[in-house]
């Protein structure tokens, strides 16, 4: 069969012909990726999903990317835990009850994201949990399969547009409202936390931009009509008091010229957000979870007096569950004490 898609003028232009020849390298990449689980089922069952992986993925010239997205389709058919598209999430058994308090956190493979989606889960809420390689998140996956059905895990590299509205449309297929949206992805420089402004590069500094802040003000955009639609409706940036311009002059050490620059940028972008009319119904809070024991906190030979657990816990009781609108757009420590911009 030959495939075609609108070409210019409204003519048509041949794409691919969907042969079994064409599907094998679909097939290749499951058995390899799935290993002996794949290898036991039948092949007509296997042929069946490569078919379905092959047309969810689409044609194009390259089939590793091919191949990959198939792999993470295929991922979402088999696995309950991995919703990855609205058919997929259409086949899950969860039952919520009107009353379901859900979060979507961003950046949950490890670290701080990881805990707010264990300590979320352990609090009643259903949790989605987001990362840049979803299939390969372990940690975020055990968690998935161990929390009976409480947390769920979700592709998404909020560099990626498509991906953040592709995940906005799946959950709203899903009926999802988002009682609490956790803006948790983020990254630093490879140098940081030291990083002088001297040694700073345009090309590494256009990559924080774009994951702290264009990324940031991305899913905010695609996920805040689902945020509207809850009872909580609370949006929580993750920052740092490393974007805080009166902090950036007192006496530390640690200049992490780019990742100052991005996460100053991200606390304007949501104080912002808390003033739009069009978003007065949200509480938009600004959180420094406090200097956690982390890969990015413990970066540089630093020694972080945090743990996640810590950390996290104390943000929720005295910041992400306490406040409410009348701290819109304010910035806060772990601890409650209000920060400066």
């Amino acid at each position: 069969m030959v495939r075609w898609r609108a070409g210019p003028r409204g003519g048509k232009v041949k794409t691919a012909k969907t042969s079994t020849k064409t599907l094998q390298p679909c097939v290749k990449y499951v058995r390899e990726e799935e290993g002996a689980e794949v290898s036991r089922r039948s092949a007509p069952g296997l042929a069946a999903r490569a078919v379905a992986c092959f047309f969810a993925a689409g044609w194009g010239p390259d089939w590793g990317a091919v191949a990959e997205g198939a792999f993470i389709r295929f991922k979402a058919f088999r696995t309950p835990h991995f919703l990855e598209t609205p058919s997929a999430m259409s086949t899950s058994t969860v039952t919520m009850q009107p009353d379901t308090r859900i979060a979507l956190v961003t950046g949950a493979d490890r670290g701080c994201g990881l805990e707010f989606c264990k300590q979320l889960a352990g609090l009643g809420f259903l949790v989605v949990g987001t990362a840049k390689d979803a299939v390969n998140a372990q940690e975020l996956n055990e968690l998935a399969k161990e929390s009976q059905n409480k947390v769920f895990v979700q592709q998404m590299d909020q560099t990626k547009e498509d991906e953040i509205k592709n995940l906005a449309e799946a959950l709203r297929a899903r009926n999802y409202r988002l009682d609490l949206l956790i803006l948790n992805a983020g990254v630093a420089e490879h140098d940081h936390p030291h990083a002088p402004p001297s040694k700073l590069e345009r090309r590494e500094l256009a990559e924080l931009l774009d994951v702290n802040v264009c990324g940031t003000a991305s899913v905010v955009k695609h996920m805040l009509p689902l945020v509207q639609e809850s009872q909580e409706k609370k949006v929580v940036g993750v920052t740092s008091k490393m974007g805080s311009m009166e902090e950036a002059m007192g006496d530390k050490p640690y200049l992490s010229a780019g990742y100052r620059v991005s996460k100053a940028a991200e606390n304007m972008l949501l104080r912002v957000w808390a003033r739009d009319p069009t978003a007065q119904d949200v509480t938009f809070l600004l959180l420094h979870p406090g200097h956690l024991k982390t890969a990015m906190g413990e970066a540089g030979g630093r020694e972080a007096p945090l743990t996640c657990e810590e950390g996290v816990k104390q943000s929720l009781e005295k910041v992400v569950l306490r406040c409410g609108r009348q701290e819109s757009g304010q910035f806060f420590n772990y601890d409650g004490s209000e920060l400066p911009f």
